[in-house]
This record gives structure tokens, sequence and C-alpha cells, in this order.
């Protein structure tokens, strides 16, 4: 039957063509008419219309069979199969024509002996009948040529030996000469090292003599350095109780040091302990569906770090929190990050400061009503107060932060089985106070 009526025919039932005594072409599809024994076949489009069992591929990538079309065709492409098969006759003809896929041409290695040409008889192709190029050799051609023989070539110069011959005898001069020129630079070179060596030994002989007058005037003012040390010996004991003097407003100068020290700086202080508060939207990013994509995060907790340098009058500190805490939906804990820097001045004589802050805030809702997670990353400012209830060596302080600061929101998650993926800007805020333990001795 043929189902796709392109004049070629499958078989159906058990029938085949043995059973059958068919001895016509068999469809490899009959449901494309495209697709049949006498199809014409399509380079690289991944199709076999022939039904030869494979897809019609160039030999050469396109960009080279652009120059062949341009160099070897003179612009005008050839259909595919022509292409391939005078590429594949070149190839064959190993040590007479070659394929230049740089240069777009065929190339024959001797044109006074074979040449890449149709052959004809008369008027009539007769070596190959598919009108497809070939190489041959030159006396071929004369044999098979409109309007009769030629020549065997048409080239009336020297012969390749000569030309061989006379490209040495140009050559060979030009390399003993070049190598006679090497040869007297390495013996230029050469004499110029031995030159060099001569002037650094000369300057090592004069440095070695230089040295040793050297040593012999200085071996002289040592002996003349003897006979100052017994005046030196009478001068020892006055400085000595200069010294001793000295040493003595030194000692008075190092305690007043110590107590300037101790009024005007302090050392480095570390802290950390327990943080409560929240991390929250002002104003959420809109509805989907009647829904708001996401509630504000309340009742965070976590634990934060701060460590700095406390002055006498000022704090200057960076701080790194992690916060744990949800929005009352979804399926797992809201978690929040917070990483800045602050600082504070003192208020009054027993540790309390007041200063602004800096950090950077990120935090991600595990879900909620809508089945979506949000990631949240913004830059939060305000003010914090600082307290410290144990002046000295070992502190404990208590803290409040609250700011405010623009937000980036992405939010992805499902709804009714479809992917939903959202992005906005909002303004997020903190409220948090906590309680942190240190150190933060005096110098």
């Amino acid at each position: 039957m043929d189902a796709d009526g392109d004049g070629a025919c499958v078989f159906v039932g058990t029938a085949t063509a043995i059973t059958s005594g068919w001895t016509g072409v068999v469809d490899c599809d009959d449901a494309k008419s495209y697709k049949n024994p006498g199809a014409t076949e399509i380079v690289g489009d991944g199709i076999d219309q022939d039904c030869d069992g494979k897809d019609l591929t160039l030999p050469v990538s396109d960009a080279a069979f652009a120059r062949y079309v341009a160099v070897e065709y003179k612009g005008k492409a050839p259909s595919a199969n022509l292409f391939i098969t005078e590429y594949d006759r070149c190839v064959a003809a190993t040590g007479r024509c070659s394929a230049d896929n740089d240069e777009g041409r065929f190339m024959i290695a001797d044109p006074e002996v074979d040449a890449f040409v149709d052959i004809y008889k008369g008027e009539s192709k007769v070596l190959r009948a598919d009108g497809i190029r070939e190489v041959v050799t030159l006396e071929e051609q004369s044999h098979f040529s409109p309007g009769g023989a030629k020549p065997a070539s048409s080239y009336t110069g020297p012969s390749k030996a000569t030309r061989v011959a006379e490209a040495k005898a140009v050559a060979e001069p030009l390399v003993a000469k070049e190598r006679e020129d090497r040869l007297a630079e390495e013996a230029r070179e050469d004499a110029e090292d031995d030159a060099r060596d001569g002037e650094i030994n000369d300057i090592n002989d004069r440095a070695r003599s230089l040295a040793y007058d050297l040593e012999v005037e200085a071996t002289a003012r040592r002996e003349a350095d003897l006979e100052l040390v017994e005046k030196i010996s009478d001068a020892t004991d006055i400085a000595e109780q200069a010294r001793t003097t000295a040493a003595r407003a030194e000692t008075s100068a190092g305690n007043a040091n110590v107590k300037l020290n101790e009024a005007l700086s302090h050392s480095p202080l570390i802290e950390a302990g327990p943080v409560g508060g929240a991390n929250f939207r002002l104003g959420l990013a809109g509805l989907h569906d009647g829904e708001w994509l996401r509630g504000p995060v309340l009742g965070l907790g976590g634990f934060g770090l701060r460590a700095g340098v406390d002055g006498d009058w000022y704090e200057v500190a960076g701080f790194g929190q992690i916060l744990f805490g949800g929005d009352g939906a979804g399926t797992g804990a809201d978690i929040a990050f917070l990483a800045g820097v602050e600082g504070l001045g003192q208020l009054d004589m027993v540790g309390t400061h007041l200063g602004g802050f800096l950090a950077y805030t990120q935090s991600e809702d595990h879900g909620n009503v809508l089945d979506v997670s949000v990631v949240e990353r913004g830059a939060v400012m305000g003010v914090v107060l600082n307290r410290d209830f144990a002046p000295g060596p070992f502190r404990t302080t208590v803290f409040v932060r609250a700011g405010a600061g623009p937000t980036c929101i992405g939010f992805r998650g499902h709804q009714d089985g479809q992917s939903m993926v959202a992005s906005s800007v909002g303004v997020v805020g903190l409220i948090q106070a906590g309680i942190n333990l240190g150190v933060g001795a005096k110098l």
C-alpha cells in the first residue's frame, strides 16, 4: 500500500518482497511523502529523505563550504551531491590532488601531469556520465576533449627539475652566507665575553687591595682607641650616677603614663549573647490570587557576636547575628542574618552609650499559606542604645536596636501545581533587644 501517495509502497500484514515477488522500491516511512527512495536528500537537516539509512552531511564546515563556492565554483553554489562527489574524488587521488579548506580550492599537485576536469569525446562526457569533475592525466584530457586532441600541457617554461635546480642555486649561497654571518656574530660575542671577564677580574683585584688597606687602617684605629679606655673609665662613675638619676625619673614618668593610659584608653572588647526581637517588612509587596505573598516575620530569637574597641568615651564595634523565628505560616523556621558596624558615644559616667549602626540583613521564609518561599536582602540603618551594668574588665551589656532600610525581595514556590517566581522591592524594619557577656579590660 502507498498511504502517503509518494509512489513508493510498503508491505502490510505478513507479506514481504520475497513472498510477494515485489521488485520495485520500498518506502521507509509511508506516513511522510517527503521520505522515499526517490526523494532528494537535504544536507544536514537530520532527516533521511532518500531512505539510504543516513542523513547527507557536508565533509567540511559551513564556513569552508562558503569559501569553496566563492573560489572553486566562482560564486555559483553547487548541489550538495556534486560538491561531495568532487571533494571525495580529489581527496581519494592521494599525492595528485588535495582539498585546501582554508583557501576553498582543489589543488593539483603537479599541473604539468594532472588536471581536475570533465572529460569529453567530441561533445559527450565519457569518463563519467554524471558531469562531475575528477583527477585525470593530461594525456587523458587531451585524448577526450572537445575538438580533438590537445597538447599534453600548455606550459612552455622550464621543467620542474630545472626550476628546483635554479631555486637551489639561489638558496644555497644565501644559506652559506647566513651561516658565515652567524658564526662571525658568535665569535664577536665570545670576544666581548672574554673582555668583560678580564675587566671583572681587574675590579676584583682592586677591591681586594682596597679591603686590605682598610683593614690595616682599622687596626691602627683600634690601637688608638685603647688609649682612650683609661680616660673613659674616669668618666664611668659620673655617667653611672647620671644613669641612676635618669632611671628614677623614667620610673616616675612610666607611672604617670600608666595612669594617663588608664584615664584615656581601653582595650579591645569582645562580647556574645542571645538576641530577641523582630525583622519585619514595612508594607507588603502585593497580592497574589487574593493572598498576601508574605506576612511580617515575628518572634525572632537567636545569637549575636560583637567585637571592637572600647575607648574612654566611645565604642566602635562590628557585630553579627543569626536569628530564627516564624510568621505563623509555612513548614520550616524562618531564618535571618545580620552583619554590620556601629559607633557609640558615652552619655554618662555609668556606661550608657548611644549611637548609630549600619548593617546588611538577609532573611528567608520557608513557605507560607501559598507554599511560597521568600528570600529578602537589604540594608538597615538606625540607632542603638547600649548600657554596661558591670564596667571594668568583665562586661555585662544590655542593648536595644531599631532601624529600617531598603530591601530586595524574591519569591519562589508553587500554586495549583504551577511554578511561581516574583520579585519586588520594599522597606525592611528591625526592632530587637539582647544581652551580651564579654571582656574589655583597661590597658
